[in-house]
């Protein structure tokens, strides 16, 4: 009713031994078992594949779930993507399963997955702005950078943004024709137990930072021209002597 994405993470590398939902299969990458991964992703689907607001994300920072490394190639370098058979099976299970075709990607870590792959339907980005315009270019989808860092105080770099450098992303994610993912790390000064931080981008709630309001503003900016995102076509000329990126920005009537 709200209008939110949930755009379910399926697996990732940080379980730990925790839940055993990263390594499922075991942990030697050349002789790792799928069979309990489609077990879970078929269950998955059955679950909540129904509800239209769902996406999925099959693994966040997939290239550092190790046991699911077999035959990845650690150097490959973007736009270039690295082999993934392991994942390509997971997806097959999760496209063959999932009777509506929700959509569908994979969160990139330090290797960038092959997203011509037919089940892929939009390009997920953590980082690797400045192969970003390639990256368009190669595949031909709807692409989203998911994850730009948060506006935030915590240590890690990760969440320490300025408001003004998170709405930033914003206005140069929209010069380059990709959608932009917002969140939010703010420590409250008053919770003194780092547990019990209700931090927006871990446990949702309220948002309390200042980048949602500079962002709305863009989005109305936007708006007010008239232009739709869709319909504009991303430009490939350079301008004077210039080859960069900021030379890939979106061309329109509008």
């Amino acid at each position: 009713k709200q209008g939110v994405i949930a755009d379910i993470i399926l697996f990732h590398p940080y379980d730990g031994g925790h839940w055993g939902f990263d390594c499922m299969g075991g942990t030697d990458a050349e002789k790792y078992d799928t069979a309990l991964d489609k077990f879970y992703l078929r269950y998955a689907i059955a679950r909540l594949a129904s509800h239209s607001n769902v996406w999925w994300s099959m693994a966040n920072e997939w290239s550092f779930n190790k046991c699911k490394g077999r035959g990845v190639n650690e150097s490959a370098k973007s736009p270039h993507p690295s082999p993934s058979p392991v994942w390509d099976e997971l997806f097959e299970t999760l496209a063959a399963a999932d009777p509506y075709g929700r959509q569908a990607s994979i969160h990139n870590g330090n290797l960038l997955y092959n997203h011509s792959r037919p089940w892929i339907s939009h390009v997920s980005l953590q980082g690797m702005e400045e192969t970003t315009p390639a990256i368009r270019q190669k595949y031909g989808k709807p692409t989203l950078w998911d994850e730009v860092r948060y506006e935030g105080n915590i240590t890690s770099s990760f969440g320490s943004l300025s408001a003004a450098e998170e709405a930033d992303r914003f206005w140069w994610g929209a010069a380059l024709g990709v959608h932009v993912g917002h969140s939010e790390t703010v420590l409250r000064a008053a919770v003194k137990d780092d547990d019990a931080q209700p931090l927006w981008w871990a446990k949702g709630g309220t948002l309390v930072g200042e980048s949602p309001p500079r962002i709305a503003f863009f989005k109305q900016l936007w708006a007010s021209t008239g232009a739709d995102f869709g319909a504009l076509t991303p430009a490939h000329a350079s301008y004077g002597q210039a080859g960069d990126p900021v030379s890939d920005t979106l061309t329109g009537d509008s």
